[in-house]
């Protein structure tokens, strides 16, 4: 959705929802969740694909403004999907566990949000919480080491610590230097690549999609002067199939 006025609060009939060729999947996504991630209003309409949460027209207009490095925002019933990224939403992330990660220690003087309060409330609360980080919890990590934590999940294909690590502030592009990580219990040495190689070379499908919706550079390099696309094609499993297919649509702009 482009534009810079307000989302619209028209929801159209559920005969739309039906006829669109991922219907059955946005279903399974309204019935997970009905509620805004934000303000618990009924009657979602948009979806943050970057965060992995449903939220209503108000809700939908603040993310927005946060910007798509932040928040990318998608219609249900107006935009086109791509299947792999409704699985991935409703797989991995979801309202509850964005609650968990962004929210779990609110200052005195904030409250979340109802449905009837007014959208300038909505907006300084989802400002406060994505944009200052204001509600996560408060845990000092230094760089090299935020750096790590990342890889590693991206290597485990853990979307919910990857989501974790992004909520504290660590770099979706970092580079560690050389690592070696824990991988179903076998020690899997990387080095120079970041994230998104990672989670490519080992076929997370999930955590490729949590990391490109999330601004991992597509064009990054590791030290063998190979891409996150160039590591998904040296592997021939159907996992990495499919994650050819994210970044190919990713890099073309296509439904990503």
């Amino acid at each position: 959705h482009s534009g810079g006025g307000p989302l619209s609060s028209d929801e159209p009939s559920k005969n739309e929802l039906t006829d669109t060729p991922n219907s059955s999947l946005l279903h399974d996504l309204i019935a997970a969740h009905p509620n805004c991630a934000e303000c618990s209003s009924e009657g979602v309409q948009w979806v943050s694909t970057s965060l992995g949460v449903t939220l209503c027209s108000d809700c939908a207009t603040a993310h927005r403004k946060l910007g798509t490095s932040i928040s990318s925002i998608r219609s249900i019933y107006m935009d086109l999907w791509s299947p792999i990224m409704l699985n991935s939403i409703l797989h991995t992330l979801g309202n509850d566990l964005n609650k968990q990660i962004w929210e779990p220690s609110i200052p005195v003087g904030w409250r979340k949000p109802v449905s009837a309060d007014s959208a300038y409330v909505k907006e300084q609360w989802i400002t406060a919480k994505y944009q200052w980080f204001g509600f996560v919890e408060e845990v000092r990590v230094e760089p090299t080491r935020a750096s790590i934590n990342l890889a590693r999940a991206a290597a485990q294909g853990d979307s919910l610590k990857i989501m974790w690590c992004l909520a504290h502030k660590s770099d979706v592009n970092s580079l560690p230097v050389d690592i070696t990580i824990e991988v179903e219990g076998e020690p899997i040495r990387f080095t120079g690549t970041s994230p998104l190689h990672c989670a490519c070379e080992r076929g997370h499908i999930n955590a490729v999609a949590l990391l490109v919706q999330n601004g991992a550079d597509l064009s990054k390099k590791d030290d063998l002067g190979r891409t996150p696309l160039d590591v998904a094609r040296a592997a021939s499993t159907p996992n990495h199939d499919v994650i050819k297919t994210i970044l190919i649509q990713k890099q073309e702009r296509l439904l990503w």
